[in-house]
């Protein structure tokens, strides 16, 4: 998958180095209001999906919830959304870039400018 993973929380823009980063950020109950939008560099809709995990303790069950981002199946490219996206996202945070950039290099000033969400 390509890197970054890019999410879209309502407008707020989020980048982070690698799927592991995501996972742990992103939170079981907003998955499940269906709160973002996230892509791959290429403009590859990804698909979060809850994991639950159950651990046995004295008095009953413990149930813990993970993400775990896999491909969209089938495949969704939209390219196009993600570049306006992050176009918008840029303004709203007063970074200037051309408009005849493209969504490769928007990525690559977005990552420099604002760094990786951790």
């Amino acid at each position: 998958m390509d890197m970054p993973i890019i999410v879209n929380d309502n407008g707020d823009i989020s980048l982070f180095a690698n799927i592991k980063d995501a996972e742990l950020y992103l939170e079981p109950d907003d998955i499940k209001q269906n709160f973002y939008e996230i892509f791959n560099r290429n403009g590859d809709l990804l698909k979060p999906i809850i994991l639950k995990n159950s651990k046995k303790f004295l008095f009953g069950n413990f149930i813990k919830e993970n993400i775990q981002i896999t491909p969209h199946i089938p495949n969704i490219n939209d390219r196009e959304y993600l570049f306006k996206l992050l176009f918008n996202f840029c303004n709203n945070i007063k970074l200037e870039v051309p408009k005849e950039i493209n969504l490769n290099d928007l990525i690559d000033k977005l990552i420099k400018e604002i760094g990786f969400t951790k």
